[in-house]
């Protein structure tokens, strides 16, 4: 049932974003600020006010897979990257994606840290629990709180899947843009590489658990740093696009933290990871030798 909910709300997400990014648009900024205002709530006042007295439960590190936990956490590191993908449907983008980008991280940075400190300070069983937020929100407001963040955890989910139906088939049209992925509609939306990322999403779906897909999102995301670095690292070597050597020492530290980062994967999402790549590789180079 939960799959089958979850196919059912990303057909729904698939037909609105379908619509054009005027709609879209619309879309994501109520689901953004309904998401946030639970949040922005939970960390002003778990900033002044003392958790309620709960009793500690051990906790055994050992246990703990810090790889793991590193690559979960860099889901919430997400987003920012995204906003050039639809630069050029913005206006004025030469002003508004560098304070989009710069923005979002600063207000998510800030976000992120008190609702931390608050995490750590209230809620004692935090390394095992299974709803962080909402356990937070117990703590620090009631019950009754916790069931606003509950369902502002919700909301948030289906912002972020939403975001993702919105953008991602962008992706695919720009590996191949002279073919029908990268055609798009009178509402400049490529309809062909949407319908493919919802078959491909769906297939996923059915095959592991919604936690599994929130993990394989951030390995991408850690995938596309670490190939960027080395593209930066590659250009800067052999001093093309006006790059030299010093300009791409901060490719370094980006790839040991990237290698660190993916060894939190499981072997299901490797295999996803692998296959992916490799049917991106040979969609594009059958394409570009079809072009050439």
């Amino acid at each position: 049932r939960v799959h089958l909910a979850a196919v059912g709300l990303l057909t729904l997400l698939s037909i609105v974003a379908a619509t054009g990014i005027r709609v879209s648009a619309g879309v994501w900024n109520t689901l953004t600020v309904l998401k946030l205002l639970p949040l922005v709530g939970l960390a002003v006042i778990a900033s002044l006010v003392k958790p309620h007295p709960a009793v500690a439960a051990a906790t055994d590190w050992h246990a703990v897979h810090w790889g793991r936990a590193a690559l979960t956490a860099v889901f919430v590191f997400q987003g920012f990257e995204i906003v050039p993908v639809v630069a050029g449907q913005a206006r004025d983008p030469s002003r508004t994606i560098p304070i989009a980008v710069l923005g979002s991280l600063a207000i998510s940075t800030a976000l992120y840290l008190l609702l931390q400190r608050g995490a750590v300070a209230g809620v004692p069983h935090l390394a095992t629990s299974q709803a962080p937020l909402v356990d937070m929100g117990d703590a620090y407001g009631g019950g009754g709180f916790g069931r606003i963040v509950s369902i502002g955890k919700r909301v948030s989910a289906m912002g972020i899947c939403f975001g993702m139906v919105a953008t991602t088939p962008r992706f695919l049209s720009a590996l191949v843009p002279r073919t029908r992925f990268g055609r798009e509609s009178p509402h400049g939306v490529p309809l062909a590489a949407l319908a493919t990322t919802w078959v491909l999403v769906t297939f996923l779906i059915s095959l592991g658990s919604l936690g599994q897909l929130l993990a394989l999102s951030s390995l991408s995301v850690v995938m596309q740093y670490l190939l960027v670095a080395l593209a930066l690292l590659k250009f800067g070597l052999r001093r093309e696009h006006d790059l030299r050597p010093r300009d791409a020492w901060s490719a370094i530290p980006t790839i040991l933290v990237a290698l660190v980062l993916v060894s939190g994967a499981e072997r299901g999402e490797w295999a996803v990871a692998a296959a992916s790549i490799v049917l991106s590789c040979v969609i594009f180079f059958a394409v570009r030798r079809r072009l050439a």
